[in-house]
C-alpha cells in the first residue's frame, strides 16, 4: 500500500496494525516517525 502524497509533520497513519506518527520531515522525506503496534 501507497500513500500516493508526502505526509505532513504530525500526521498519524495507520496501517496494517501499526499507528505511524510523522514527527519530522525534510522535504520529501521522512526524518523520524513513532511506530505503534494497535490492538
Amino acid at each position: 500500500e501507497t500513500l500516493k502524497r508526502v505526509p505532513e509533520e504530525e500526521e498519524v497513519l495507520e496501517v496494517e496494525g501499526l499507528r505511524i506518527i510523522i514527527k519530522k520531515m525534510k522535504g520529501p522525506k521522512i526524518i523520524l516517525a513513532k511506530v505503534l503496534m494497535l490492538g
